[in-house]
């Protein structure tokens, strides 16, 4: 399943802000190494993203992240995971 362009634009506009970027600037193949090479910085957007979407990240699945685009396909196979299990209870 494809991202929706919101969560696409919503996962972009975070990173802007996160980083001091110009959004337009951010391109969905750019590597997340580009993006900063502050490790604090970029630990700081993980938890941003873990604050607004409401879910938890593992060791495992950060370390497989290494572009925005995976950044984006993360957000929302998790997003839609916490959706699944917001109707299964």
């Amino acid at each position: 399943m494809e991202p929706s362009p919101q969560i696409q634009n919503e996962v972009i506009d975070i990173i802007a802000r996160a980083l001091a970027l110009n959004p337009h600037s951010i391109r969905t193949d750019m590597k997340i190494s580009d993006l900063s090479e502050d490790s604090i910085q970029l630990f700081e957007l993980l938890l941003t993203f873990e604050a607004h979407y409401q879910f938890e990240t593992t060791y495992e699945d950060v370390a497989e992240l290494q572009t925005v685009s995976d950044i984006i396909r993360y957000v929302s196979r998790e997003t839609s995971r916490k959706k699944d299990s917001t109707l299964a209870h």
